[in-house]
């Protein structure tokens, strides 16, 4: 069995997968990761035993992708924060569809795991007939209030502020 995990090239989705990867190597699957090449070194020196597949190197470079995370950390208003980092996300989105076509028509999984927002993942992987999942970093938000109350003292994604510093009004800015 062949798992192809991917994810955009940023730490914070890329480990999750190299974690679950490293898991099902060690279950017996034969895995591999895709991503971007600016990626690459950090993948390579955080899972040696799982093979880097580069998609090709993003159109804008990272530093547009990085400022738009800068840009939105530091906006109050978390929808326009939001909108900066899918713009450059979309940025992405090519580069990564037309690689991840190319890598699976090359050798074909048989179920490619992909990180949340990297949606050109499930596009390739639908266009190929594929099966996939999707991984959710995220998932405690999707937990019950009642198993996992709040903790309304930590920031709101992109928002730099929290729940109590946040008008009633401005998640609608």
């Amino acid at each position: 069995m062949y798992a192809l995990f991917t994810a955009i090239p940023l730490v914070g989705h890329v480990n999750p997968l190299l974690r679950q990867a490293e898991e099902m190597q060690r279950r017996g699957w034969r895995v591999a990761f895709a991503s971007t090449r600016e990626i690459e070194t950090h993948v390579c020196a955080e899972s040696p035993s799982v093979p880097f597949l580069n998609l090709g190197s993003t159109p804008t470079g990272m530093d547009r992708l990085r400022e738009a995370q800068r840009r939105a950390s530091l906006d109050s208003a978390f929808a326009r924060g939001t909108r900066r980092i899918v713009d450059a996300l979309w940025a992405l989105w090519p580069t990564m569809y037309d690689g991840l076509v190319k890598t699976i028509t090359a050798d074909r999984p048989d179920i490619i795991v992909v990180d949340m927002f990297s949606s050109a993942g499930l596009s390739a992987a639908d266009a190929a007939g594929v099966p996939s999942a999707v991984n959710n970093r995220d998932l405690l938000a999707a937990i019950s209030l009642e198993v996992l109350p709040p903790a309304d003292d930590l920031p709101f994604l992109f928002s730099g502020q929290s729940r109590r510093q946040i008008p009633w009004w401005q998640p609608l800015t």
